[in-house]
């Protein structure tokens, strides 16, 4: 991090000595601003362009120290006015699934967390940077196949198109959510973090509503039959109250959706006046049991196109054990009488 931060200030730095020669001597009816701005841009644009987004090539080491840093607490905690998250499991559930040679894929897992949200709070937050839950109480600390170090995070292909977002994106170990690029993260022995409703379950959140969009969703579950890595179902409490929506002409955004990809969410935070700031509830992250795709005593056939019947029979476990997941924690996170609607 501190070569990126070396090479972005020498980048702008010689942006503006270049921009001040030009514009003294060559270029004196131009403004100022736009010769070292269009310098910054076409030095920035071959990193826009570079790939980084389906090779996951920004993230590395240095990515447990960015996520890490104490500014995210500072602007979850002082900006947003968010309290500190925890995340809930059960050491008992991750027992034989340490880092040996040997079993080399005991050390990875395929985290599917629900609910999306309006923002996803909780990837944001908890799931991505251990600043900003309470000690010891971090995603990270569940297993050390779910550090930002061996994990990849699947994100909205939209974010990638943003300018700088996308940077911090990308050095905190997000990739593109697509087919193709999870497969090759697989490949190269990442964990992987998928918030499988995506923006259709985004458009679904309502306050003090737990839905959750898994029954058609089914990609996850053909990912962990090829590979032979374990499904692990997570349910966060609070991340449907951060926001309060409105379902004005839903039917037509969900077509957008499906149609176009782009997610039009209709909602308000903390107040009319500051709208995109979250309500300040608390999230907590609970993690269920990981879902051996091929139990002790089934081989592991990892098959190109699993079979129909093993991908919805791993699938039914699969819902089951994130309903499993939401009854068992629901009366401690002060949801006693809440049902999970599954659709």
């Amino acid at each position: 991090m501190r070569t990126t931060t070396k090479v972005l200030i020498s980048s702008s730095v010689t942006a503006v000595l270049i921009g001040t020669v030009l514009q003294k001597h060559y270029m004196t009816d131009v403004p100022f601003w736009c010769i070292p701005l269009t310098i910054l841009f076409c030095g920035y644009f071959p990193t826009y362009a570079d790939g980084s987004a389906n090779s996951g090539a920004r993230a590395g080491p240095h990515t447990a120290a960015f996520v890490s840093h104490p500014l995210w607490r500072f602007v979850w905690v002082r900006v947003l006015g968010m309290p500190l998250c925890e995340t809930v499991w059960s050491e008992n559930h991750f027992e034989g699934k340490s880092r040996t040679a040997e079993e080399d894929d005991a050390q990875r897992f395929i985290f599917c967390s629900h609910p999306h949200g309006v923002s996803s709070a909780h990837h944001i937050g908890p799931m991505i940077s251990p600043a900003v839950c309470e000690p010891g109480q971090a995603f990270c600390d569940i297993h050390p196949g779910a550090s930002p170090v061996v994990r990849r995070d699947l994100s909205a292909s939209v974010l990638f198109r943003i300018p700088f977002l996308r940077e911090l994106m990308l050095v905190a170990g997000c990739v593109d959510a697509n087919r193709r690029v999870a497969e090759r993260m697989l490949r190269a022995g990442h964990s992987l973090a998928i918030l499988v409703g995506g923006e259709h379950e985004q458009l679904l959140a309502q306050k003090g509503q737990h839905t959750v969009l898994a029954m058609k969703r089914k990609g996850h579950v053909k990912l962990a039959l090829r590979f032979g890595i374990p499904l692990v179902p997570c349910y966060c409490f609070g991340e449907v109250d951060t926001y309060t929506t409105s379902s004005f002409l839903l039917p037509l955004r969900l077509w957008l959706v499906k149609n176009l990809g782009v997610a039009i969410p209709i909602a308000v935070g903390r107040s009319w006046l500051l709208p995109f700031c979250p309500k300040p509830v608390k999230l907590v992250h609970c993690v269920g049991k990981p879902i051996d795709p091929y139990p002790k005593g089934q081989p592991k056939s990892l098959p190109d196109k699993p079979t129909p019947e093993a991908i919805d029979a791993l699938h039914a476990r699969y819902i089951e054990g994130l309903k499993e997941v939401f009854d068992t924690n629901k009366a401690a996170n002060g949801y006693p009488n809440a049902v999970l609607k599954v659709v």
